[in-house]
C-alpha cells in the first residue's frame, strides 16, 4: 500500500470513527451498523472504494478503536472516543461521555462504594446492578461503565459477568 493510500485509510478511518461515535453517545456496549456508518461516510468521500472498507476496520481494530462483534455489527471503545475527541478537538460531552480528569476524580468515591458493598460477601463479589442503584443519584449509565472500565483497566476490579464485579485480593 503506497503513502497516500495509507492516508487515505487513515483519513476515512477517522470520519468512520468520528460518525460511529456520534451515533453510540458513549455507549460503549451499542451495537452500530457497519454498513450505515460506511453508507454515511460514503456521503462525505464519494468516490471512496468498497475494497477499503476492510481496511478500514482492521485500521479501527489494530488500533483498540473498535471492537467487531459480528460479520455486520461493532461497538466503540473508550479509547476510540477518546482519541477522535483529542484529534478532532470535540467536545467528549457531545461524544456522550466526561473527560478522563474529572473520571478519574470520580473513581476513588465509587471505588469506596464498591469496596464498602464487598465487604458484605467473602467472594469480594459485587452486583453491578446494586451498586448502579446506590450510585445512580451522582452518575449517569454512561459514566457508571466508565468508572467500571477505568477500574478495571487500573486491576482495582474484575469484570466477571455483565452484572457481576470482583474486587482483585490485592487491594
Amino acid at each position: 500500500m503506497s503513502h497516500v493510500e495509507r492516508g487515505k485509510i487513515i483519513r476515512y478511518s477517522e470520519e468512520f470513527l468520528f460518525k460511529s461515535c456520534m451515533v453510540a453517545q458513549g455507549n460503549i456496549r451499542k451495537n452500530i451498523n457497519i454498513l450505515d456508518i460506511y453508507k454515511k461516510i460514503r456521503l462525505i468521500y464519494r468516490n471512496i472504494p468498497n475494497e477499503h472498507l476492510p481496511q478500514i476496520l482492521e485500521y479501527l481494530k489494530v488500533n483498540d478503536f473498535i471492537e467487531i462483534e459480528l460479520d455486520t455489527t461493532f461497538s466503540v471503545t473508550y479509547k476510540g472516543i477518546y482519541h477522535i475527541g483529542e484529534k478532532r478537538k470535540y467536545p467528549l460531552e457531545k461524544l456522550g461521555i466526561i473527560p478522563i480528569k474529572e473520571l478519574e476524580m470520580r473513581s476513588e468515591q465509587f471505588y469506596s462504594l464498591i469496596s464498602k458493598e464487598s465487604q458484605k460477601n467473602k467472594l469480594k463479589l459485587v452486583n453491578t446492578n446494586e451498586i448502579h442503584k446506590k450510585a445512580d443519584m451522582i452518575i449517569d449509565d454512561n459514566m457508571f461503565y466508565q468508572l467500571i472500565k477505568l477500574l478495571e483497566d487500573k486491576n482495582k476490579i474484575g469484570q466477571i459477568s455483565k452484572i457481576c464485579i470482583r474486587l482483585k485480593l490485592n487491594e
